[in-house]
């Protein structure tokens, strides 16, 4: 239980979070690309190597942060990290330096980058469904003349893996 004097950090845009500010009285920070979260990702968008570009507003602050991350839905680990070091009184320029840092884990949407020119977006560690659709819209977005999909087996598939390929092929 979270006691009075902690604090909540939410995402503001889940509709599935938002009840929890309800269901405490401590001290909340929404995070998100709305624009009644404190702190939001503004006009997000890639670089021609498709990384994550976006303003990042905090404090009544505005700064463009280059981020290292390819998935759009990797914009809100960011934003949870910043609103975290904001309440803990890092300075501004110390919190976009450290979300300009800040690397995707290991076989979590990854680019590997082949002498040739080819880039591949790595994200091998335990395909779970959702994972693999991510990992697809990440790669739909991604700046590239062809693209190809190599998948390997579903982890925990819910039901027979044999649908849910087809559905994914779509």
């Amino acid at each position: 239980v979270l006691k009075p004097e902690g604090l909540a950090v939410l995402n503001g845009d889940d509709p599935n979070v938002l009840w929890m500010a309800t269901q405490t009285r401590a001290r909340i920070v929404f995070y998100g690309v709305g624009p009644d979260n404190g702190v939001r990702a503004e006009n997000i968008r890639r670089d021609d190597e498709g990384r994550l570009l976006f303003t990042l507003c905090l404090g009544g602050k505005h700064h463009e942060v280059r981020s290292k991350f390819f998935g759009r839905h990797q914009i809100y680990s960011l934003l949870a990290a910043a609103a975290v070091a904001n309440e803990e009184h890092i300075p501004y320029a110390n919190i976009v330096a450290g979300l300009e840092a800040a690397r995707p884990q290991e076989q979590r949407l990854n680019t590997i980058r082949l002498e040739s020119g080819v880039t591949i977006l790595s994200d091998e560690a335990k395909s779970s469904f959702e994972t693999i659709e991510t990992a697809l819209d990440t790669l739909a977005e991604m700046p590239a003349q062809r693209r190809i999909v190599v998948l390997g087996e579903i982890s925990e598939p819910p039901g027979s893996q044999g649908p849910l390929y087809r559905e994914l092929g779509r």
